[in-house]
């Protein structure tokens, strides 16, 4: 994969192992998206997507009441919706704030997933690598709304 994506999200809950690899299809069913599961059906797994998300759980804690937890996720794959989506229904710990696919009592203003950093291959303009294994990574700071669940977890 020549670009490379890591996220960080603020999950409502505690996910049971503290980093794995969740290697779920995805299927879109046009209004949301869904994990494929044993129980879903061979038509699903036919129009189903391969999804692979990687986490880690950096910290765990209390925000507004909730048990929470600050996971890092990296994207091998990159799927509509797919970090939201596993983490719901795989992990049963909903990126805090996403109302479609688990916070249903909302808990958060804003959604708790973002982009730290993306790395993409330099090339010319002709598409053509400007160098052996050049790259362009770029970086971006956490939203200020982030900051009271930073303090919340020290």
């Amino acid at each position: 994969r020549l670009v490379s994506k890591n996220y960080v999200a603020v999950l409502d809950g505690h996910p049971r192992e503290r980093q794995g690899t969740i290697d779920n299809a995805l299927l879109n069913t046009g209004t949301s998206c869904l994990a494929i599961t044993p129980i879903s059906t061979e038509q699903q797994i036919q129009a189903a997507k391969h999804a692979v998300t990687n986490y880690k759980v950096i910290k765990r804690g209390v925000f507004n009441g909730r048990p929470v937890s600050i996971v890092a996720l990296d994207i091998p794959t990159g799927r509509k919706h797919q970090i939201r989506v596993h983490c719901a229904q795989i992990l049963n710990c909903p990126v805090l704030g996403d109302t479609r696919y688990g916070d249903t009592v909302k808990a958060a203003k804003h959604m708790y997933l973002h982009l730290v950093q993306m790395t993409i291959p330099d090339v010319l303009p002709n598409g053509e690598p400007s160098a052996p294994a050049a790259k362009i990574t770029v970086k971006s700071p956490f939203p200020l709304f982030w900051q009271p669940v930073f303090d919340a977890l020290g």
